[in-house]
């Protein structure tokens, strides 16, 4: 992992800004900085932000958020990130659980990850996979 890249599997069809990233980093070479608190679990948010996750979640419902919003409200699945702009939630990563991997071995393994696209491009997402590594 130390030698990783990113891997961006689009085809030269593609128009749009749609597909597959594999980010492998090194996570042995020191500790993920401590996030700050621009991505806090959705349940700390005051309740007007908080309501807002559902049309987040709907608009990225092909990126499996609708799915992960039935799981929240269910109350089964863990602490959920997202961050917010102008007191709406753009972006989320989640579950923060830690289960096992595919050889069994402990993992924080968030299965969902999504960012609207009209917030992309300002770091949110790097924020909020910094807050999950933390």
């Amino acid at each position: 992992m130390a030698n990783a890249k990113v891997v961006r599997p689009f085809g030269t069809e593609t128009t749009a800004p749609r597909g597959t990233r594999i980010h492998l980093k090194d996570f042995t070479t020191g500790q993920c900085p401590a996030p700050d608190n621009l991505v806090p679990p959705v349940t700390d948010w005051p309740t007007a932000v908080r309501e807002t996750f559902a049309p987040f979640a709907k608009a990225m419902a092909s990126d499996g958020l609708a799915f992960l919003h039935t799981q929240m409200r269910a109350g089964s699945c863990g602490p959920v990130l997202s961050a917010a702009d102008k007191g709406c939630i753009v972006g989320a990563i989640g579950p923060m659980e830690v289960r096992a991997d595919a050889i069994g071995c402990p993992q924080l393994i968030p299965q969902h990850f999504a960012v609207l696209p009209e917030a992309r491009g300002r770091g949110l997402g790097r924020a909020l996979w910094r807050a999950a590594m933390y």
